[in-house]
């Protein structure tokens, strides 16, 4: 019943969609998130914040591995989305799509900080790579699940927050970390952007 109406959903979207009803392209784009997330099959949950409020240790946790870095100072250069895996496959590998549409396959997890972190000494990662698809097993469930690592919503980087409000946009759901010192005006201000999108 909910396959049928997800289908039906997308079926009346995009129709408003074809029959050019909606002029606008912000709204044309809000309306093409809604189709992508209707028809994604997997559950999509990204983990947000300020930079430094945890969010890789977090996911680390999750992972009972190390595999994100993390640190006191803006580490996250990128999107890292973790994809749940059976167990006994081929995990712990990644790949790379970059801004320019091109992509690497199946890079091993050793060299996974060349292509997330702000102070790789191999590729500016903020600049030029869009999102990292990371491969490893996390539940036992017999659905996709993804778990997104974002940026810092206060970064350096030009287009760190950019990704991280497309993230949201297309998540499923989110998870909003906060720093030991409190909640401050800057959070209080993207929970209510991030309500907007996020029930």
């Amino acid at each position: 019943m909910v396959k049928d109406i997800a289908s039906t959903a997308i079926k009346e979207l995009q129709g408003l969609k074809d029959k050019d009803i909606i002029q606008n392209s912000i709204l044309a784009d809000e309306l093409d998130n809604v189709i992508s997330r209707l028809k994604d099959k997997s559950f999509r949950l990204a983990v947000v914040g300020e930079f430094s409020s945890g969010k890789s240790t977090f996911l680390n946790a999750i992972l009972k591995k190390d595999l994100l870095k993390h640190g006191a100072v803006e580490t996250t250069a990128t999107l890292t989305q973790i994809d749940n895996i059976a167990k006994g496959q081929n995990d712990d590998t990644f790949d790379v799509q970059y801004n320019n549409g091109k992509e690497e396959k199946n890079l091993p997890i050793e060299k996974l900080q060349d292509y997330t972190i702000t102070s790789s000494k191999v590729i500016s990662v903020a600049d030029e790579v869009k999102k990292v698809v990371l491969r490893t097993h996390i539940f036992d469930v017999d659905y996709p699940v993804s778990l997104i690592d974002t940026p810092g919503l206060n970064g350096v980087a030009d287009n760190h927050r950019e990704k991280t409000l497309n993230e949201i946009k297309n998540a499923h759901a989110c998870i909003y970390l906060l720093q030991v010192r409190g909640v401050n005006k800057s959070d209080a201000d993207f929970i209510k952007y991030l309500s907007e999108y996020q029930k």
